[in-house]
């Protein structure tokens, strides 16, 4: 194994011949809300490193003229930042314990996310924009509809209108697990799209189609 910190800051143990794939997180970058003020200054929106050092004319219209839809994936999304940076537990209890550091972190990144967007909504085509979440396990959402509606969604809601107000149509919203619990309230924050839909999750597309019918567009399973 190898032990290092990575670019978001987790300290990880990693396997030296599947690093990508088995690997553990042994520390996280924020404990506490003085972290958080430490590390959201990292958070440049307008930092040039945030789009890739092909950024020119000739690639935007290359995505123009592609024949295929092109994406734009926000990463981390909500769940991913608290994951990143506090780990599961500490980022959950969060919720119940401090939940103004959440609201703080969500209306941050909201803010991150709207700003870092702007160019490439402004220049490129894009078909979809993607919201990278991993928010549930095989049973079930990591929060409650009750949390996810006082904390989460005014966030979500706020880039999402953003990005509709822009002309973005499909707002995606990617996330393993069973996320039937969540659905209508991802519906009212403006996501129209699941992805990958996880078959061992109780995902089925089939019963998703028949209760939500073209509201919901489907993609994986």
């Amino acid at each position: 194994y190898s032990i290092q910190r990575n670019i978001l800051g987790m300290t990880v143990r990693s396997s030296k011949e599947r690093p990508s794939m088995i690997f553990t997180f042994l520390d996280h970058p924020i404990k506490d809300r003085n972290d958080w003020e430490k590390m959201k200054s990292r958070f440049d929106a307008h930092d040039p490193r945030r789009y890739p050092i092909t950024w020119s004319d000739e690639l935007i219209e290359h995505y123009r003229a592609a024949d295929h839809p092109i994406g734009l994936v926000l990463a981390p999304g909500f769940c991913e930042l608290g994951l990143y940076m506090m780990g599961l537990k500490r980022f959950l209890m969060a919720h119940v314990q401090d939940p103004e550091l959440i609201r703080e972190m969500f209306r941050s990144h909201a803010e991150f996310l709207i700003e870092a967007s702007k160019k490439a909504i402004g220049r490129a085509r894009i078909d979809y924009v993607a919201f990278s979440e991993d928010l549930a396990y095989n049973s079930g959402p990591f929060i409650s509809p009750e949390t996810y509606e006082q904390l989460w969604f005014p966030y979500h809601k706020r880039v999402i209108d953003f990005l509709k107000d822009n002309g973005m149509d499909i707002i995606v919203l990617w996330s393993s697990g069973d996320l039937r619990p969540l659905i209508p309230l991802f519906l009212r924050a403006g996501f129209n799209c699941l992805w990958p839909l996880q078959a061992t999750a109780k995902m089925d597309a089939v019963e998703l189609r028949k209760e939500y019918r073209k509201n919901l567009l489907l993609v994986g399973n």
